[in-house]
């Protein structure tokens, strides 16, 4: 389902959406590296927030969104955990 018709869906567009974008112009491959043509078509967001304390996280971290007609696809780049913070909680 594309933005568009989830947003016909919706009838209207909340004012608490916290995304949005075009679709992609490029169609990514699926297969564990992010082209730079992938990148430049998708929407980027640098940064994640720490679930500790609520502030933006010591962690490198980029999330690239986009969609086409076919899917929606997800990928990220993260650094390891800063010390003593283990993978899992």
């Amino acid at each position: 389902m594309t933005v568009i018709a989830a947003a016909m869906i919706a009838a209207s567009i909340s004012e608490a959406t916290f995304l949005r974008m075009g679709a992609m112009t490029v169609e990514p491959k699926i297969d564990n590296v992010i082209s730079r043509e992938e990148e430049c078509a998708a929407s980027t967001q640098y940064g994640f927030v720490s679930h500790d304390n609520g502030l933006m996280s010591k962690r490198y971290a980029v999330a690239h969104v986009g969609y086409t007609d076919k899917g929606f696809y997800f990928a990220t780049r993260t650094s390891v955990p800063v010390a003593p913070r283990s993978f899992h909680p």
